[in-house]
């Protein structure tokens, strides 16, 4: 923030881990310059990590809820990366974890599955909280009712419910940014296709991927690619390709970057001795 010449405090002030404290985030006045905005924008860039708040209450109250906002309670098993909970039926404990608040694409995805109760305490003293979330509909403003009461302090906690519900968004968004890629890199396929008909491509191609063991969202989206560019031919089971991901050793996702690799190279060659 020096760069931009930025006044602005850690919201992780006093951690343990002074290289942790000094990446963020921090809460930035934008009232401090006018041209501020720009300055943060400047500094960010292209990264999702701009959440516009306006508190009334003034800095110090905003400062002071937000900091109370760093961790959040959710289910063990979500904690430990599960999108659905254990078929044992049993309630599993809450496990503290770092809530990321300040990024627009955890807010885009959570804010519409909280209940009233969860809203308030999100929302705090501020009046209006506003961010660009991409993948949820682009720009976003949560305005606070002025009848609503001050929520009580401890931790945000987020049920299992609410867990899977998010993850349900989350697929929606990856299918999303599929879709666009697509749109961009295989205009002669996608150009033809509706909205809803691009979609239900991208459920098949992803269906697929899974088949063959791949299981990122980067490979998803490599997968649909060829997918598309092949007429799904590339899925053939007795074919060369689907044999070496499902076969040969190594993670599929390790081999599908390989085998792109090796198609680029082979069409290099082709056109050199052309």
């Amino acid at each position: 923030m020096r760069r931009e010449r930025l006044l602005g405090r850690s919201l992780f002030r006093e951690h343990a881990d002074v290289e942790v404290e000094r990446a963020g985030p921090w809460l930035v006045p934008v009232g401090q310059a006018t041209d501020a905005p720009e300055r943060i924008f400047s500094l960010v860039g292209d990264r999702p990590a701009v959440v516009v708040w306006s508190c009334d209450a003034g800095e110090p109250a905003l400062y002071r809820h937000l900091r109370s906002l760093n961790l959040v309670q959710i289910p063990v098993w979500a904690a430990a990366g599960a999108s659905t909970p254990p078929e044992n039926g049993v309630e599993a404990p809450a496990e503290t974890v770092l809530f990321r608040h300040w990024d627009p694409r955890v807010l885009g995805a959570l804010m519409p599955v909280l209940d009233a109760g969860q809203f308030i305490r999100i929302v705090g003293p501020a009046s209006e909280i506003t961010y660009w979330a991409e993948d949820y509909g682009g720009l976003k403003r949560v305005i606070a009712d002025p009848d609503w009461r001050g929520a009580g302090g401890g931790l945000l906690s987020i049920r299992g419910e609410q867990i899977a519900l998010l993850g349900d968004r989350r697929v929606q968004a990856s299918r999303r940014r599929i879709m666009n890629f697509l749109r961009t890199s295989v205009p002669e396929h996608a150009s033809s296709r509706s909205d809803s008909e691009l979609y239900q491509d991208v459920v098949r191609y992803e269906a697929s991927a899974r088949a063959v063991g791949l299981s990122s969202e980067r490979s998803f989206g490599k997968w649909a690619h060829l997918m598309a560019m092949s007429g799904e031919a590339i899925a053939v089971r007795d074919g060369s390709a689907h044999r070496y991901l499902t076969t040969a050793p190594g993670h599929p996702d390790d081999k599908l970057e390989m085998l792109i690799a090796e198609m680029i190279a082979v069409g290099r060659r082709a056109e050199q001795g052309a």
